[in-house]
């Protein structure tokens, strides 16, 4: 499979239908595509892909679903960027975001940080997100070791007070980031809020200690508990 990637071979290729799923299953077919791009210009294969389906060789759901696929099967940024490249040239429409929206929800915890921001954007494009989305979405951010992502959901959980009782572990759980400006963030919206969080004030309380000490303060004398010493 490999050595047939490399082989650049031609929309006219006979072994290009048997072979074309095979790329979204076979270890290593990432890397040896890493340098392909789609923008400014695609290279050959992205601009293959893209022209298959006005074809009527492959459907566009068989190149989403087997991007999807790769994706969950995990890998690191090198290997899974062409991926990410195949994806953004798709460029899906809200209908085909909206019916994988489970899909992009599981890559967001753990999935590398390219392919969290691509998940994380498809995420509500396809339509309303029905509440256990919502807060689905806002733990895994939290929970994301970026900075960026982990404030884009306390963003994102600061406008959904103020029915905030279902969001506070995930509020709880940024207060043990790496990074202090979330961390910072974390404490802000804890002590804005204190009268919407507080049907869950016992898990904010619990994780209080997890923050530096002046931060811990401050949230344990409105929610209790101890700070860090």
């Amino acid at each position: 499979m490999l050595a047939w990637l490399r082989a650049r071979p031609s929309g006219d290729d006979p072994l290009l239908g048997s072979l074309l799923p095979r790329i979204f299953e076979a270890e290593g077919a990432g890397r040896v595509l890493r340098e392909e791009r789609g923008e400014p210009v695609p290279t050959r294969w992205p601009a293959l892909l893209r022209r298959l389906p006005a074809e009527g060789r492959v459907s566009r759901a068989e190149l989403l679903d087997g991007c999807l696929r790769r994706f969950l099967r995990g890998g690191d940024e090198i290997g899974l960027r062409f991926f990410v490249r195949l994806h953004h040239l798709l460029d899906p429409t809200p209908q085909e975001a909206g019916a994988r929206v489970r899909d992009y929800l599981r890559l967001l915890p753990a999935a590398p940080g390219a392919v969290a921001e691509l998940a994380l954007a498809q995420i509500g494009y396809g339509g309303a997100a029905a509440a256990g989305e919502v807060v689905e979405t806002i733990g895994a951010l939290t929970f994301r070791p970026e900075a960026r992502l982990a404030l884009e959901g306390l963003r994102r959980l600061e406008r959904e007070l103020p029915h905030a009782a279902e969001p506070a572990p995930a509020l709880a759980a940024a207060f043990g980031h790496a990074s202090y400006e979330v961390q910072g963030r974390a404490a802000r919206i804890a002590l804005r809020h204190a009268a919407a969080f507080a049907p869950g004030g016992a898990a904010i309380a619990e994780a209080a200690p997890l923050l530096p000490a002046a931060l811990g303060v401050k949230v344990t004398a409105v929610y209790g508990g101890s700070p860090a010493r």
